[in-house]
């Protein structure tokens, strides 16, 4: 790793002391086409990929790679240049807004937990519930003041608002709920609150330092969407002006222009293309974005608009029917909001892209003689009902989706039914293309590895096939040194290999049957030659060692000090395809179905025997300590002891009788 960095070092540091500013990424980018070209060109063997790099192979690939960047006024390297600041800035601004968000989460996350963690003893603890008012409140302000600072007038805002939802009184009842209900009420809490001041800042009676998200993103939008619709068109006219001009050098190869001349104009054009399809990619996210804004600021007004007719002259509101209106407010904010930043983002990535509008000296200029005379021919060449090669404006040159700078080219857009006119790049006449009947049998070209023509009206969802080389006809770069034509869909899309080719006449068209692998091939030899090319034609799954998203993820330039590990690990790629029937035949096949009498037989009597089978169960060692056991005991039973006892005795009693007649007389007896 350490080489890596002193061999990158090296280039920048070789570049600062002759005045050029090189970034890391762009000079690893450069030595990497500079590896490349040398395994692709048998011309300029630089160094044996089969062996370790010396010093002196070391020595050669910074000395190349610094003239490449010191290069001045150089088409390929603004290219190159205008590749590696704007795919860096549209990371690096993606980047910052997933940090943004993931912290501000995990601020709030922390500030949950800290909540919920908090158990007061009862609804009696005065000091814990105190405790827990002040956290939410905390908790409340933080979630705020998204986007803005807080200030006095916020907290008494949000302290208002937390009353009238929240009250003091309600902590005793959210003491006693689980830890999930607590997250989920602090969540929906916070959201009512912050949905009560946005209401407050729609009726001016409040919502201080509430970003004015719906304003914000109407203006920049609306600005953007100008810039770049301005840009987008000037640049296609450039682009048009390149490609009238080297294609009347084809048909009538005017005195007074060379070699050089036209492949300097090739690499101009190919410039122009990868920055109008850079254009067209921040300017699709900025439709998407206008579409997700549109949409939002309507369903924000229709909120603002529902609740202000429900708590309008009204004294109080049931709370079942205000508080999912404030919280459905807060919830279209945030979103548009966040669109918010995301338009932010685009309007950086285009300010660097502005950059590189005029990083070079045009060679092709509106006084020269061949610009006039291209001018000429377009005129009569528009009446003719001749092959074509529109004119391109590469409004699908780039990903639909959202985050992506690069994408594929769908046959039939706006970009390749813009302005067309007709022109030729061979010497042969070229003929309409031959009717789908006249073409090769589908099943016979695919079990020969043979192109397959695809038609409109044979293909469903033709307009969405996706093309390899971003539409641009393979033929002509190959046959043309470089030169970047669009291909015409109505001519035939050709399917190869799961991939979809077009190209810009029948003669390229006839030419891919006969050797598809070989113009295929030949493109990325091209690419080799031209590495401005590897990114613009979205080659890098064929160069996984030169792209840029990978060295943006820290991939390294080399490995080991050997040239052998420079090419970097090879992208694992599978060729896999689906198809699809065209009439879905139902299988009503009954796999149980069995023709043999004695099989029946046989399952008869197994059906007939399990009225006769009882259930029984064996265990195991191992089964045992599965079980479930239950143990009876006697209960010990109820027992009583008396320790205190009644007794007593019976004296002898002294009984004296007397006699009546003679009562001096008296006997005493002992009873």
């Amino acid at each position: 790793m350490e080489e890596i960095d002193k061999l990158i070092a090296e280039i920048v540091q070789q570049c600062a002391a002759r005045g050029i500013a090189v970034p890391e990424v762009l000079a690893a980018l450069v030595a990497r086409t500079v590896i490349e070209t040398a395994n692709g060109a048998h011309s300029m063997p630089l160094f044996s990929l089969d062996a370790p790099l010396s010093s002196e192979g070391i020595n050669k690939l910074i000395d190349v790679s610094v003239a490449r960047l010191l290069a001045d006024d150089s088409p390929p390297m603004e290219t190159l240049r205008m590749q590696v600041a704007f795919d860096t800035t549209y990371v690096r601004e993606e980047k910052e807004l997933e940090v943004k968000a993931s912290r501000r989460a995990a601020r709030l996350k922390e500030l949950q937990r800290a909540i919920v963690q908090l158990k007061p003893r009862d609804g009696a603890d005065f000091e814990a519930l105190t405790t827990m008012h002040r956290q939410i409140f905390t908790y409340l302000l933080k979630h705020a003041h998204e986007g803005s600072e807080a200030d006095r007038t916020v907290e008494r805002e949000v302290a208002a608002a937390l009353e009238s939802v929240f009250p003091r009184i309600s902590l005793k009842a959210f003491i006693t709920l689980t830890s999930e209900e607590k997250y989920a009420q602090l969540e929906e809490l916070a959201s009512i609150v912050f949905g009560i001041r946005l209401f407050n800042k729609h009726i001016g009676k409040g919502g201080n330092r509430v970003p004015d998200a719906d304003a914000d993103a109407a203006a920049l939008l609306a600005e953007l969407s100008a810039e770049l619709l301005v840009e987008v068109e000037q640049t296609q006219i450039a682009c048009r002006r390149y490609q009238d001009v080297i294609v009347l050098m084809y048909m009538h190869q005017p005195q007074g222009l060379t070699i050089e001349v036209v492949d300097r104009w090739k690499d101009e054009l190919a410039n122009r293309r990868q920055y109008l399809a850079y254009l067209q990619s921040v300017q699709e996210d900025v439709i998407i974005s206008e579409r997700k804004v549109r949409s939002v600021r309507e369903r924000l007004a229709r909120e603002l608009s529902d609740l202000r007719q429900l708590v309008e002259n009204k004294a109080s509101v049931p709370k079942e029917h205000v508080y999912p209106k404030f919280d459905e407010v807060s919830t279209q904010w945030r979103a548009l909001f966040r669109e918010l930043q995301v338009l932010r983002s685009r309007e950086a990535a285009y300010a660097v892209l502005r950059k590189y509008k005029a990083s070079y000296t045009s060679t092709l200029v509106e006084s020269m003689d061949v610009v006039r005379a291209a001018y000429e021919e377009q005129a009569p060449a528009e009446s003719k009902d001749a092959p074509a090669i529109e004119a391109h404006s590469d409004s699908k040159s780039v990903g639909s989706g959202r985050g992506s700078s690069r994408g594929s080219n769908k046959p039939g857009s706006s970009a390749q039914q813009d302005d067309p006119r007709t022109a030729a790049v061979t010497a042969a006449d070229v003929t309409p293309i031959a009717s789908t009947d006249e073409m090769i049998d589908t099943a016979a070209a695919r079990a020969k590895d043979k192109p397959v023509r695809l038609s409109i009206e044979s293909t469903p969802e033709f307009m969405q096939l996706p093309l390899e080389f971003q539409g641009f006809c393979p033929w002509t770069i190959v046959n043309r040194r470089g030169l970047l034509l669009p291909g015409r869909p109505e001519l035939g899309v050709q399917r190869w290999r799961n991939a979809h080719y077009v190209f810009a006449h029948k003669v390229a068209a006839e030419a891919f049957q006969k050797s598809p692998e070989a113009l295929v091939h030949g493109v990325l030899e091209r690419a080799m030659q031209s590495p401005e090319l590897i990114h613009l034609l979205r080659l890098q799954d064929s160069f996984p060692n030169v792209s840029i998203m990978r060295m943006l993820r820290g991939d390294g330039l080399l490995a080991d000090g050997g040239a052998g590990a420079a090419k970097g690990p090879a992208a694992v790629k599978c060729d896999a395809g689906t198809e699809t029937p065209l009439h879905f035949a139902d299988k009503n096949i009954d796999h149980s179905y069995s023709w043999n009498e004695w099989t029946l037989r046989r399952k008869a009597l197994q059906i007939a025997n399990l009225r006769k089978c009882a259930t029984t169960a064996q265990q195991t060692d191992d089964s045992h300590f599965r079980r479930e056991n239950t143990t009876q005991v006697w209960l010990p039973r109820l027992t009583g002891t008396q320790t205190m006892r009644s007794s007593g005795n019976n004296p002898p009693r002294q009984v004296r009788f007397t006699a009546e007649k003679d009562k001096k007389s008296a006997r005493g007896l002992a009873v």
